[in-house]
């Protein structure tokens, strides 16, 4: 972030903040003034910025790695499978099964084309 070089950096990938940085700025004394200069450059406060990342994420493991519903749930951090399905159909509008569902109906409907 621009505001915060010293403070906060992105992860490895370049692309977002990585957990650990999320939360040793929970319990800093900048957190006030982290949230509202993160939120002023993401539009987002920093919570729903990376619960908003482990659900695009989850996405990407559950086409391409192949993992199951509750693999995903677990390799991202969430207390439960009930809990990351009803984050992920919030987030998305359908359940990751019905989304996976979807998902493979759309690639066949490609490949016929």
């Amino acid at each position: 972030m621009r505001s915060y070089p010293r403070y906060f950096r992105w992860d490895e990938s370049g692309q977002h903040p990585s957990r650990a940085q999320f939360a040793a700025f929970a319990h800093s004394p900048y957190k006030i003034r982290f949230s509202f200069a993160f939120k002023r450059e993401t539009g987002y406060p920093p919570r729903e910025f990376e619960n908003q990342i482990r659900l695009n994420r989850s996405r990407d493991l559950l086409l391409h790695n192949h993992l199951s519903v509750s693999e995903t749930a677990d390799t991202l951090g969430y207390s439960s499978v009930y809990y990351f399905s009803r984050a992920f159909k919030r987030a998305f509008g359908s359940s990751p099964q019905q989304w996976l569902k979807e998902q493979s109906e759309l690639g066949m409907k490609q490949n016929l084309t």
